[in-house]
């Protein structure tokens, strides 16, 4: 994303953590195979997570057209 935004692993786990105490992802563990690998964790959208995005997505929109406003309103 060309820098714009960089997480660390931590904010990432966390974050998703989060979302799936709120049943907006859920987590699943895989065995490994082999000894030599490691066992992982896959996680889902649910669709609880689309009517989450969506509300998220107004409140965005309710935030930028705020500050649009108050910045012009220094110009005018």
């Amino acid at each position: 994303m060309d820098g714009l935004l960089d997480l660390n692993i931590t904010t990432l786990y966390l974050a998703l953590k989060r979302l799936n105490e709120h049943r907006y992802v859920s987590m699943y563990y895989s065995d490994a195979e082999a000894a030599r690998e490691r066992s992982r964790i896959y996680y889902r959208l649910e669709p609880a997570a689309g009517e989450y995005r969506q509300r998220l997505g107004e409140e965005y929109e309710q935030v930028t057209l705020g500050v649009r406003r108050f910045l012009e309103f220094g110009r005018s």
